[in-house]
């Protein structure tokens, strides 16, 4: 299983944030790590999210979906919650 990290802009922001997140929710384990960048770990591959993504915003916006290593990642001001999961899964 891989961790990938997914980040937005969205064309149509009310009502699309509540159906991209729900469909991030929907995998196992996820992390939300601010408004619009998430962590999820999976089976699926990168273009497999992306396509997933796209499919629950009817394409109208930006999405980026990036492949996380252990070795390759830090962070400043996020919160304990969000760097303790990214410890356990990345």
């Amino acid at each position: 299983m891989d961790t990938y990290l997914i980040s937005f802009v969205l064309n149509n922001h009310e009502r699309d944030y509540e159906l991209i997140s729900s469909s991030i929710r929907s995998y196992p384990k996820w992390a939300r790590v601010v408004y619009n960048t998430w962590l999820v770990r999976s089976e699926d591959k990168a273009t497999e999210i992306r396509s997933n993504l796209a499919a629950s915003i009817n394409n109208e916006g930006h999405i980026l979906v990036m492949k996380v290593s252990k070795a390759g990642w830090a962070t400043y001001a996020i919160g304990n919650d969000v760097t303790e999961w990214m410890k356990e899964n990345v």
